[in-house]
Protein backbone atom coordinates (compact mmCIF):
# COMPACT_ATOMS: atom_id res chain seq x y z
CA UNK A 1 0.00 0.00 0.00
CA UNK A 2 1.56 3.19 -1.03
CA UNK A 3 0.74 7.20 0.59
CA UNK A 4 -2.13 7.58 -1.91
CA UNK A 5 -3.78 4.50 -1.57
CA UNK A 6 -3.26 5.09 2.26
CA UNK A 7 -4.70 8.27 2.11
CA UNK A 8 -7.61 7.50 0.39
CA UNK A 9 -8.53 4.23 2.88
CA UNK A 10 -7.67 6.66 5.94
CA UNK A 11 -10.59 8.65 4.03
CA UNK A 12 -13.29 5.99 3.88
CA UNK A 13 -12.23 3.94 7.19
CA UNK A 14 -10.38 6.32 9.66
CA UNK A 15 -10.12 3.36 12.40
CA UNK A 16 -9.59 0.63 9.71
CA UNK A 17 -7.69 -2.79 10.94
CA UNK A 18 -6.76 -3.56 7.78
CA UNK A 19 -3.18 -5.47 8.04
CA UNK A 20 -1.49 -3.54 4.66
CA UNK A 21 -2.96 -0.26 6.29
CA UNK A 22 -1.54 -0.84 9.43
CA UNK A 23 1.68 -1.91 8.40
CA UNK A 24 1.70 1.19 5.93
CA UNK A 25 0.63 3.78 8.76
CA UNK A 26 3.63 2.20 11.45
CA UNK A 27 6.57 2.84 8.23
CA UNK A 28 5.72 5.97 7.04
CA UNK A 29 6.06 8.76 9.63
CA UNK A 30 3.78 11.19 7.49
CA UNK A 31 0.99 8.86 6.93
CA UNK A 32 0.78 7.51 10.93
CA UNK A 33 0.88 11.99 11.39
CA UNK A 34 -2.16 12.16 9.29
CA UNK A 35 -3.98 9.07 10.56
CA UNK A 36 -3.27 10.24 14.95
CA UNK A 37 -4.86 13.61 13.47
CA UNK A 38 -8.11 11.36 12.22
CA UNK A 39 -8.27 9.20 15.04
CA UNK A 40 -8.55 12.19 17.23
CA UNK A 41 -11.12 14.01 14.98
CA UNK A 42 -13.16 10.69 15.27
CA UNK A 43 -12.44 11.11 19.28
CA UNK A 44 -13.66 14.18 19.37
CA UNK A 45 -16.57 13.89 17.02
CA UNK A 46 -17.82 10.73 19.32
CA UNK A 47 -17.49 13.44 22.22
CA UNK A 48 -19.57 16.32 20.80
CA UNK A 49 -22.76 13.90 19.89
CA UNK A 50 -22.35 11.75 23.47
CA UNK A 51 -25.05 14.32 24.86
CA UNK A 52 -27.88 13.34 27.11
CA UNK A 53 -31.08 14.63 25.55
CA UNK A 54 -34.36 16.11 27.31
CA UNK A 55 -37.03 13.45 27.80
CA UNK A 56 -39.98 15.98 25.90
CA UNK A 57 -37.45 16.73 23.16
CA UNK A 58 -38.82 13.80 20.68
CA UNK A 59 -42.28 14.86 21.84
CA UNK A 60 -41.47 18.24 20.80
CA UNK A 61 -40.15 17.60 17.47
CA UNK A 62 -42.88 15.54 16.07
CA UNK A 63 -45.44 17.91 17.47
CA UNK A 64 -43.77 20.35 15.48
CA UNK A 65 -43.75 18.51 12.01
CA UNK A 66 -46.99 17.14 12.48
CA UNK A 67 -48.52 20.86 12.89
CA UNK A 68 -45.87 22.27 9.86
CA UNK A 69 -47.45 19.38 7.73
CA UNK A 70 -50.98 21.08 8.07
CA UNK A 71 -50.21 24.38 7.43
CA UNK A 72 -47.35 24.31 4.75
CA UNK A 73 -46.79 23.26 1.87
CA UNK A 74 -42.77 22.60 2.74
CA UNK A 75 -43.51 19.04 2.53
CA UNK A 76 -40.17 17.88 0.61
CA UNK A 77 -37.89 15.87 2.84
CA UNK A 78 -34.95 17.35 0.85
CA UNK A 79 -35.99 20.90 1.37
CA UNK A 80 -36.91 20.11 5.03
CA UNK A 81 -33.08 18.66 5.65
CA UNK A 82 -32.20 22.10 3.91
CA UNK A 83 -33.64 24.12 6.12
CA UNK A 84 -32.63 22.39 9.58
CA UNK A 85 -28.71 22.33 8.32
CA UNK A 86 -29.61 26.28 7.94
CA UNK A 87 -31.05 26.65 11.39
CA UNK A 88 -27.95 23.95 12.63
CA UNK A 89 -25.11 25.04 10.75
CA UNK A 90 -23.31 26.96 13.29
CA UNK A 91 -23.58 24.63 15.90
CA UNK A 92 -22.46 21.92 13.77
CA UNK A 93 -19.61 23.62 12.38
CA UNK A 94 -18.61 23.37 16.25
CA UNK A 95 -18.62 19.88 15.73
CA UNK A 96 -17.00 19.36 12.59
CA UNK A 97 -14.29 22.05 13.38
CA UNK A 98 -13.12 21.18 17.09
CA UNK A 99 -9.99 22.96 16.70
CA UNK A 100 -11.05 26.47 16.25
CA UNK A 101 -7.98 27.70 14.75
CA UNK A 102 -7.85 25.11 12.14
CA UNK A 103 -8.05 26.75 8.47
CA UNK A 104 -10.38 26.15 5.96
CA UNK A 105 -8.27 23.94 3.69
CA UNK A 106 -8.01 22.12 7.34
CA UNK A 107 -11.58 22.28 7.55
CA UNK A 108 -12.42 21.14 3.68
CA UNK A 109 -10.29 17.70 4.09
CA UNK A 110 -12.11 16.89 7.07
CA UNK A 111 -15.35 17.59 5.62
CA UNK A 112 -14.48 15.50 2.82
CA UNK A 113 -12.93 12.62 4.93
CA UNK A 114 -16.02 12.47 7.20
CA UNK A 115 -18.58 12.07 4.36
CA UNK A 116 -17.26 9.45 2.40
CA UNK A 117 -20.97 8.10 1.55
CA UNK A 118 -21.05 11.88 -1.09
CA UNK A 119 -17.80 10.37 -2.66
CA UNK A 120 -19.37 6.96 -3.49
CA UNK A 121 -22.58 8.66 -4.58
CA UNK A 122 -22.87 7.34 -8.26
CA UNK A 123 -26.01 8.79 -9.24
CA UNK A 124 -26.51 11.90 -11.60
CA UNK A 125 -28.66 14.96 -9.25
CA UNK A 126 -31.16 16.41 -11.26
CA UNK A 127 -30.50 20.02 -12.18
CA UNK A 128 -33.21 21.44 -10.87
CA UNK A 129 -32.29 20.59 -7.42
CA UNK A 130 -28.77 22.12 -8.05
CA UNK A 131 -30.11 24.87 -9.01
CA UNK A 132 -32.64 25.34 -5.67
CA UNK A 133 -30.09 24.60 -3.53
CA UNK A 134 -27.90 27.00 -4.59
CA UNK A 135 -31.02 29.82 -4.89
CA UNK A 136 -31.53 29.58 -0.92
CA UNK A 137 -27.84 31.12 -0.61
CA UNK A 138 -29.30 33.82 -3.39
CA UNK A 139 -26.84 32.23 -6.07
CA UNK A 140 -28.92 31.75 -9.86
CA UNK A 141 -27.34 28.82 -11.93
CA UNK A 142 -27.13 30.39 -15.18
CA UNK A 143 -25.60 27.16 -17.04
CA UNK A 144 -25.55 23.11 -16.52
CA UNK A 145 -23.44 21.43 -14.17
CA UNK A 146 -22.93 18.14 -15.47
CA UNK A 147 -22.22 15.10 -13.80
CA UNK A 148 -22.69 15.98 -10.50
CA UNK A 149 -22.96 13.07 -8.01
CA UNK A 150 -24.42 14.46 -4.61
CA UNK A 151 -25.60 17.87 -3.77
CA UNK A 152 -26.54 18.69 -0.28
CA UNK A 153 -26.37 21.44 2.07
CA UNK A 154 -24.12 21.37 4.89
CA UNK A 155 -22.58 23.01 7.79
CA UNK A 156 -19.44 24.68 6.27
CA UNK A 157 -16.23 26.52 8.07
CA UNK A 158 -18.77 29.32 9.20
CA UNK A 159 -22.57 29.06 8.78
CA UNK A 160 -24.11 26.43 5.93
CA UNK A 161 -23.61 26.10 2.68
CA UNK A 162 -23.39 23.87 -0.51
CA UNK A 163 -21.39 20.41 -0.97
CA UNK A 164 -21.47 19.17 -4.19
CA UNK A 165 -19.30 15.76 -6.05
CA UNK A 166 -18.88 16.28 -9.43
CA UNK A 167 -17.47 13.24 -11.31
CA UNK A 168 -13.87 14.01 -13.05
CA UNK A 169 -13.05 13.48 -16.64
CA UNK A 170 -10.41 11.44 -15.03
CA UNK A 171 -9.98 9.51 -11.86
CA UNK A 172 -11.87 10.23 -8.55
CA UNK A 173 -14.82 12.75 -8.01
CA UNK A 174 -13.74 16.17 -7.50
CA UNK A 175 -15.31 18.03 -4.39
CA UNK A 176 -17.04 21.30 -4.75
CA UNK A 177 -18.36 23.42 -1.21
CA UNK A 178 -19.85 27.03 -1.68
CA UNK A 179 -18.86 29.03 1.47
CA UNK A 180 -21.39 31.99 1.54
CA UNK A 181 -20.08 33.46 5.27
CA UNK A 182 -16.16 32.82 4.39
CA UNK A 183 -14.40 36.20 3.33
CA UNK A 184 -10.91 35.53 2.12
CA UNK A 185 -8.86 38.28 0.04
CA UNK A 186 -6.54 36.26 -2.03
CA UNK A 187 -7.17 32.56 -3.46
CA UNK A 188 -5.31 29.53 -1.45
CA UNK A 189 -3.55 26.86 -2.49
CA UNK A 190 -4.24 23.21 -0.61
CA UNK A 191 -1.73 20.69 -0.28
CA UNK A 192 -2.63 18.70 2.97
CA UNK A 193 -2.50 15.09 3.33
CA UNK A 194 -3.24 13.17 -0.52
CA UNK A 195 -5.29 16.47 -1.20
CA UNK A 196 -5.03 19.52 -3.78
CA UNK A 197 -7.56 21.70 -4.12
CA UNK A 198 -7.87 25.14 -4.20
CA UNK A 199 -9.99 28.31 -1.93
CA UNK A 200 -11.14 31.34 -4.50
CA UNK A 201 -13.10 34.30 -2.89
CA UNK A 202 -15.99 35.53 -5.03
CA UNK A 203 -18.35 38.43 -4.44
CA UNK A 204 -20.08 36.63 -1.88
CA UNK A 205 -18.55 33.58 -0.12
CA UNK A 206 -15.49 31.40 -1.13
CA UNK A 207 -15.46 28.42 -3.37
CA UNK A 208 -13.38 25.25 -2.68
CA UNK A 209 -12.81 22.65 -5.61
CA UNK A 210 -10.51 20.10 -4.04
CA UNK A 211 -9.30 16.52 -5.39
CA UNK A 212 -6.98 14.07 -4.33
CA UNK A 213 -2.86 14.91 -4.96
CA UNK A 214 -2.33 15.50 -8.47
CA UNK A 215 -5.47 15.47 -10.06
CA UNK A 216 -6.28 18.27 -12.62
CA UNK A 217 -9.01 20.12 -10.81
CA UNK A 218 -8.92 23.49 -13.71
CA UNK A 219 -11.94 22.00 -15.52
CA UNK A 220 -14.36 22.04 -12.75
CA UNK A 221 -13.10 25.36 -11.10
CA UNK A 222 -13.64 27.27 -14.26
CA UNK A 223 -17.32 25.39 -14.90
CA UNK A 224 -18.14 26.71 -11.43
CA UNK A 225 -17.21 30.15 -11.84
CA UNK A 226 -18.86 30.00 -15.30
CA UNK A 227 -21.82 28.99 -13.48
CA UNK A 228 -22.53 30.94 -10.30
CA UNK A 229 -24.13 34.12 -10.52
CA UNK A 230 -23.77 35.55 -6.77
CA UNK A 231 -25.82 38.58 -5.96
CA UNK A 232 -24.52 41.16 -3.96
Amino acid sequence: MDCLEFRRYLLAEPLSQDPDFLVHKKGCPDCRGAARRAEAFEDELKNAFDVAVPDALADAILLGQTTSARRSPFRNGWLMALAATIVMGVGLTVVLLPNANAGIGDFVVEHIRHEPQAMSSTEIVPQEQIATLFSYYGVELVGHVANVMFAAPCPMFKGAGVHLVVRGEEGPPITVMYMPEVSIKDRIKLELEGFDGVVMPLARGVLAVVGYEGQTLEGVEDLMRGVLNIGI
